[in-house]
Parts: structure tokens; sequence; C-alpha cells
């Protein structure tokens, strides 16, 4: 939110971010401030929904007019109207998660229907959309352009299995890959030298901090095979009874209720508790979720080889469109998943067409596809039910740092938060950011918010003084860029007016109080407990503080648990 605000406020997209050329997304967000400049962060959560129904509404057209059924998908995309297009429940926003999930549900979609289509024109007309939903991808994060790739697949895989009534020729791929390449050369030649040197500068930086999170975010966790092992002896059950075929009725229901309870159980549980929570129990039930999407991409490329392979063995209707749904999301599934600190996590960011194709699997599977329309409802039910009730519940209860709904007792009545429901001490220190902004700067001065507090430049409607909005505690990496930011900073006159600092994220933990005074997380617990201090201005030498003791004035300090937040003010401006 704050750099796609900072840039509708005047900054620019690439001189004024430090990754910005990674991350273009925020130049889409920043269109939605020029034209709304008074939209809040609940304003951007309702477009963020009403783009969820969008892709939801187009997706399920699509495969109606490919498969001629539409009855189970209301029963498959539920979830969805609830999450939004992240199912993580890490932030309802629109960003760099959301906005690669929405293009490549709106990308099979219009291909779906390319496809399908008779007319020349219109054919033609909905690959250059489906294109353009691919260049939305890229823009997203730059890294995701591989996902360009997946027309030409497409197309050897359609070739190789023969399919004539679904023909992709080379000029269709030229159509959609048409307004791929057109942006980007549009784009490129616009900003040439500045891009790339963009890009040269983000990936400097990123590649030589790790002090966004800690460093287990990004390494690979033993409890991910764990997830998956599981998770892989239930889709085998599950399976199997889908293709045995002699298994009655009356034992068939009961069958996959059972495992379904069990299923529920089991995640809601964490495997009986045999297995640590992911991620301090924030996304435990997401990550089963998680793990039976990805289990499903590693199954269905063996099995629609294998039938390729096979001469014998004949290309089924559902294998067809499951083959134009799977394609780009296996792509972006990996490359979301192996350059993201949420690692195996991200592939909920490419559910929606991974649940469709899973859906489609199910129904026309040999003991479920001549069942009446209630069977087979009652069965996409059992086997999605627990992955979502857990994952909605989950999303309800973790707000992020914030408080339950239920204990959310206080609303916020103006500025940028302005009809969200949350608990006192955040209300307090949101009026207390607002009254010292308008007390000791104006409109067009500018503020840094120190730790890991971008929120109070939306809060305070400032625009950051430094490149990133989002600074984490000095390490040895960082320092340099640092001392370069305040060189820039001085040199471009862009000297702050206040800076806050905080001695950590003002964020909250969910759980129980355990033996010895200690705190455990859980979200069905009823404690909460700020995160405790971590950085000390006081005995702080590095570049950001230095600058701080010498140009700044201490003159509020807001408490809260054992933190404090320091208001600092230019001596000049006193």
């Amino acid at each position: 939110m704050t750099q796609s605000w900072r840039v509708a406020a005047g900054d620019h997209f690439l001189d004024n971010t430090v990754y910005g050329a990674l991350q273009l997304y925020f130049v889409i967000n920043s269109l939605i401030f020029h034209v709304f400049p008074d939209i809040t962060l609940l304003g951007f959560r309702h477009v963020q929904f009403i783009l969820t129904i969008v892709s939801l509404g187009l997706m399920s057209f699509a495969i109606y007019k490919a498969e001629k059924n539409y009855w189970y998908l209301p029963v498959i995309f539920s979830i969805f109207a609830f999450t939004g297009l992240d199912p993580i429940g890490a932030t309802s926003n629109l960003n760099y998660y959301t906005y690669p999930h929405f293009f490549v549900t709106l990308h099979i979609a219009f291909f779906l229907l390319g496809l399908y289509q008779q007319d020349i024109y219109i054919r033609r007309s909905l690959f250059i959309i489906a294109g353009l939903c691919l260049w939305g991808i890229s823009f997203s994060m730059l890294h995701l352009s591989i996902i360009a790739i997946s027309p030409f697949i497409l197309f050897f895989l359609l070739r190789w299995a023969q399919i004539k009534e679904l023909e992709l020729s080379i000029k269709d791929i030229g159509f959609i890959l048409s307004p791929f390449i057109l942006c980007w050369f549009i784009f490129l030649a616009y900003y040439n030298i500045s891009f790339i040197k963009a890009v040269t500068r983000g990936l400097d930086y990123i590649s030589s901090i790790s002090a966004y999170s800690s460093k287990d975010l990004v390494s690979f966790r033993t409890s991910v095979l764990l997830y998956a092992v599981i998770s892989t002896f239930w889709l085998v059950a599950i399976a199997a009874l889908l293709n045995f075929r002699f298994l009655k009725l009356k034992l068939l229901v009961p069958a996959f209720t059972a495992i379904s309870i069990l299923n529920f159980y089991l995640i809601d549980t964490s495997f009986l508790h045999l297995i640590q929570p992911y991620w301090n129990d924030w996304y435990s039930r997401q990550m089963w979720f998680a793990a039976m999407i990805i289990l499903f991409h590693l199954i269905y490329w063996p099995y629609i080889f294998l039938k390729l392979l096979t001469i014998k063995q004949k290309i089924q209707k559902r294998d067809k469109i499951t083959l134009i749904i799977m394609t780009p999301s296996t792509i972006l599934l990996i490359a979301m998943s192996l350059f993201s600190g949420f690692g195996a996590l991200r592939a909920l960011h490419c559910a929606i067409p991974s649940i469709a194709a899973i859906a489609i699997m199910i129904i026309y599977s040999k003991n479920v596809v001549s069942r009446t329309y209630l069977t087979k409802t009652i069965i996409l039910a059992m086997i999605l039910l627990p992955y979502y009730s857990t994952t909605a519940w989950s999303d309800w209860n973790f707000t992020y740092c914030d408080v339950k709904p239920k204990d959310a007792n206080i609303k916020i009545s103006q500025g940028f938060c302005k009809g969200i429901h949350t608990n006192k001490v955040y209300k307090q220190l949101y009026d207390w950011i607002k009254i010292n902004t308008n007390k000791y700067s104006s409109d067009n001065d500018f503020i840094i918010s120190y730790i890991l507090t971008p929120m109070v430049h939306m809060i305070a409607k400032r625009r950051p003084s430094l490149d990133d909005s989002f600074l984490s505690p000095p390490t040895d990496c960082n320092q340099k860029y640092y001392r370069q930011w305040i060189f820039k900073m001085i040199e471009k006159n862009r000297q702050p007016a206040i800076i806050f600092v905080f001695e950590n994220s003002p964020a909250l933990n969910i759980g129980r109080k355990g033996p010895f005074n200690t705190f455990k997380h859980d979200l069905k617990g009823e404690s909460y407990s700020f995160f405790g201090p971590w950085y000390d201005i006081k005995n702080s030498h590095e570049p950001l503080a230095n600058y701080i003791r010498e140009h700044m004035k201490l003159v509020q300090i807001f408490t809260y648990s054992k933190n404090i937040v320091r208001c600092f003010v230019d001596k000049s401006k006193l």
C-alpha cells in the first residue's frame, strides 16, 4: 500500500523505491489511488473481493462452455468467495500474491473460451486478452515472466495428444504472445536504461539482505515433507474409492464421509499434534490445503504423460480440459514457490484453477461419472470440506497479528483505516500517530517510520524520506544501504519532518499460556501477546540512529506492553 500510494503522491516508481522494478504490481495500485485518492484500506479489500468474484465468474463460464456442466462450480469455488484471492489469509489487499492469482485465472478462462470459439475474430480477440493476462502476471512480479512459455508447452502437448477438436496453431500463439511482447517492448523502450538499473539495484539489495524475515522462512522445512507424505496416503485412498467400479453407493458415500471426518481431525490437530504446526500455527491448516494441491500437480503430470506415451490409452474429455488448466498453473506454482518466503504455501495462489482441475478429475472418475448430481455433490463436498472449513476458520481467526474478530471492539472512524475494526491499543496508537503528524508536519513533508512499520506512512499520509518504507533492524548487510539512502535523501532534500521509532513492529501473537509463564502459539487460544522489544535506538550506532541523534529531537513517547514508540521531530521544525 505504501509503495503504491507514494508513487500516486508523486514519487517515481523506479527512482524512489528499492526493488520496485521487481514488483511492479504497485504501479497498478497507484493507478487506483490516482482514480480514487481517498480510497481506504477497507476499500482496497472491497476491490480485491470484487476481482475475486469476477475471476470466479469468468472461470466458471469458460469451464461451462468447454465442459457443458455447471452444477459443481459453486461448490468448488465457495471457499474463494470467503478468502478472496489469498487463501493463505496473510492479507486481503491487492498485492504481489493476489494479482498473479487473479491474472492466471483470467488467462485460463479467456484461453479456454478462445479454444472453443469457432468465429475467427472472436477467437483471436480472446487470445489477445489471454496474452494481456500473461503480461499482467509478469508485471506483478518480474520473475513470473516465465509464465510466457505456457502457450508453447500447450501447443506441443495438444499436438502430441492429437486432440483435433482443440487445435492450437502457431498463429494462435502469436496472438496470445503478441500483447505480452508488445507491452514489455513499449515499457522497456520508454524506461530502457532506468528500468535495467532499477532491476540491478533491486536484485543486489534482495540478494544481500536477510533481515526482512528470519532465515528459516526461506530455507527448506522438513515439516513440508511430512505434510506431503501424509497427504499422499490420503489421496491414494481417495483415488482408489473414485476408480473402484464395483463399490456400491451405500458403501461409497459412508466411506467418503468417514475419510472426510478423519481428514478434518488430522488437519485440525496437525496430525494428532505429532507435526509441529507450520509457521507458529499461523498457517498450519492452510499448509494441508497447499500440500493437497501440490500433490495433485505432482500426480497429474505422470498420469497425463503415461497416457500420452501409451497409444492404447485414449485421451478423455477431462484430460483435454485439465491439460489447458494445469499447464500455466503448474508453471506459476513452481515459479512462485521457489522464490518466496512462504515457500510451498504459495501453491494456494494458483488454487482457483488447481481446484477446478481437481474437481473435473473427480467427477469424471470411473466410480463417480455415472452417479446422480446429488451423489457427485456429496462426494465433492466430502473431499474438499476438511480443507475448506479449516482454511476458512484460520482465515477468520488469524488477522495477521491483529485480534480475532470477536475481540475487535473498536472501529476506526477516519483516515486510511476508516471502517476497520481493531483493538483499543491499535486505535490509540493510530490516533497518536495522526495527532503528532498533524501537529509537527504539513502535507508535503516527508517522514520515516522505523522499524517494520510501513503502515505508519499510510496513517500519516506522508511520503517516506528513504527509498524503502519497510525498514528492518540494522545488520552488517543493510547498513551500507541505509548510508546510501540517507545520502540520497539529503541530496534530494527529502529530510524527514518526523521520525517514528518502534522497538518492534506492534504485532500480536494469538495463543495460550504455558508452564513457567511461557507462551504457546495456538489459533484456538484466547490469549494475546505482543512481540517484545527488538531494536534499542539508545544503544544503536548505525547510520539512521546517528542521523536521528544529530538532526532530530524526541517530543513524544507511546508505551504499550513492554514496547516504546518514540516520536522525533526535526530540530529546525520546532
